[in-house]
């Protein structure tokens, strides 16, 4: 499905087979090489970007514009991650995913009458427990920062990110999924690193959740987008139709003058 929809851009085809590649390496490389994980981590998010740039026709929609912003904080987030340590890390991840978040609401904004939330509510519930569980951990006392100092980023991430993720129930079946996965991704970063528990396990999980979400949505955009596009082109191919119907193609009966109508013979106009 992916390919019907970059059918014609072999550029994309082989930027989604160099990320697929980083992908692969990445995940390889969590246990055995940290620091080629890095690499694959800073490479993983412009390669999306890229494929997205590439694949999306100018002028690009408000969604694909304002994804690509989220895309930009989210390599802040793997950049501040290799870069920092201990509190301002975690404050800085916080940081990075409360601005993706809200980039993703502001991309989504249009179709917020669209969302599970206006239709069924009972979708809460997976936000609700997931937040809590994102509270319990950041004020836990046998975590890694225990007390008060740490609650505020990291709720106010796991609030933005959770609202983009019930936004993005506006694009189908695709976008709800990946949202929910997107929200697991961060809930797995935010907890772990709020608890001390960083390890190839928590790391791999987060690439994988997140990447998947990453690729259902911009799937779903992608194909918003190509349905854009038809659309455009079917109403500049029935402008050009119109415009080339001139009057020497149009039946004589349409162009020709409306005059008084012939009056009926009668017998005195014969003398």
């Amino acid at each position: 499905m992916l390919g019907r929809v970059l059918a014609r851009r072999s550029s994309a085809r082989i930027l989604l087979a160099t990320l697929a590649v980083v992908l692969l390496v990445r995940l390889a490389a969590v246990p055995l090489s940290p620091g080629l994980a890095i690499v694959c981590a800073w490479l993983t998010l412009p390669l999306l970007a890229q494929t997205l740039l590439v694949s999306t026709d100018p002028p690009r929609s408000h969604l694909t514009r304002w994804w690509l912003v989220s895309l930009v904080f989210l390599l802040v987030l793997d950049v501040s991650a290799a870069m920092l340590d201990g509190a301002p890390r975690l404050f800085a991840a916080s940081l990075a995913l409360a601005l993706a978040g809200i980039a993703q609401v502001v991309a989504l904004w249009g179709l917020r009458r669209q969302t599970a939330f206006v239709e069924d509510r009972g979708w809460l519930w997976l936000y609700g427990i997931g937040l809590a569980l994102l509270v319990f951990a950041a004020t836990y006392r046998g975590g890694q920062f225990p007390g008060t100092l740490m609650v505020v980023p990291v709720v106010a991430a796991g609030l933005a990110v959770a609202l983009a993720s019930l936004f993005a129930t506006a694009l189908g079946p695709r976008g709800t999924g990946g949202g929910v996965l997107g929200f697991l991704a961060v809930l797995v970063v935010l907890i772990s690193s709020s608890l001390g528990n960083e390890g190839p396990a928590p790391t791999i999980g987060t690439v994988v959740l997140g990447f998947a979400g990453q690729a259902l949505i911009l799937l779903t955009i992608l194909r918003r987008e190509e349905g854009a596009l038809d659309e455009r082109h079917s109403l500049m191919v029935a402008t050009h139709n119109w415009d080339g119907l001139t009057p020497d193609r149009v039946p004589h009966d349409a162009t020709a003058p409306a005059g008084p109508a012939p009056s009926p013979a009668s017998p005195t106009s014969a003398l």
